[in-house]
């Protein structure tokens, strides 16, 4: 009977270790990726993986503390990240003000942003669609506009509406 090979243990890279291993590549450490990844027991894959994502690993370390950096491994994008922007706002301005905000605040404040937004967004494209019926379309046209107003109200929020519901939200507090 043949002998299995040993497997892989699974190495899961902190993001500090992601942007020591950006560093060592932009200042030439050691000589290859395969150097690298033996340095760290990953796979010499995992390097290219972390270089061609260096500006997002570079983004979020940028926003994270040094303890952060140290004990976070995975990073998720969020689905909604105009909730996301509005809710870090008001969080902030809560946490300003002393206020304690538990996970049930915080989830009833981002669903109720995330409503408030949809109704938003409704509403600029029901006007949207109001202005453009007053004018003669072409077809082609027509369908341009109506993809342009589902994209809307899939929460790809109007620019305009952002800063006064930034404001209109963070003043609620107690919702």
């Amino acid at each position: 009977m043949a002998t299995k090979a040993p497997r892989k243990t699974l190495v899961s890279l902190t993001l500090q270790d992601k942007v020591d291993i950006i560093a060592m590549v932009d200042n030439k450490v050691l000589p290859t990726f395969a150097a690298i990844a033996k340095k760290y027991n990953v796979d010499p894959k995992t390097i290219t993986n972390i270089i061609q994502d260096r500006v997002s690993i570079l983004a979020l370390a940028a926003k994270l503390s040094a303890q952060q950096l140290a004990t976070r491994k995975r990073t998720t994008a969020s689905r909604l990240p105009e909730v996301d922007e509005i809710l870090e706002t008001w969080f902030h301005m809560v946490r300003e003000r002393g206020l304690p905000v538990d996970g049930v605040t915080l989830n009833s404040k981002a669903d109720f942003i995330r409503k408030a937004l949809l109704k938003k967004t409704k509403k600029f494209a029901e006007e949207e669609r109001e202005r453009t019926t007053t004018c003669s379309l072409d077809p082609e046209e027509q369908r341009a506009l109506d993809k342009k107003i589902a994209t809307l109200t899939n929460f790809r929020v109007c620019a305009r509406y952002i800063p006064a519901f930034v404001s209109s939200a963070c003043a609620c507090v107690g919702e």
